[in-house]
């Protein structure tokens, strides 16, 4: 299976990916490009800018994407 079939599938079990999800669940490190490419392909995906806290206290923020469209 190829990282751009991997994030559509994820996509049929889940509601949301990012970048970390994308690392450690699917062993995809370019979650952005291969996002690129799916929307070349004429896949429609929302991006969320959403921050989070860190373990020392420290806002971090990170993008994550939501399917809207199927092919």
């Amino acid at each position: 299976m190829t990282q751009k079939q991997s994030i559509i599938q994820w996509f049929k079990e889940h509601h949301t990916l990012n970048r970390l999800e994308a690392f450690t669940e699917l062993g995809i490190f370019e979650l952005s490009a291969r996002i690129c490419e799916l929307k070349k392909a004429g896949h429609t995906f929302k991006k969320e800018q959403k921050s989070k806290l860190n373990r020392y206290g420290k806002q971090f923020y990170f993008t994550e994407y939501t399917r809207v469209m199927d092919v």
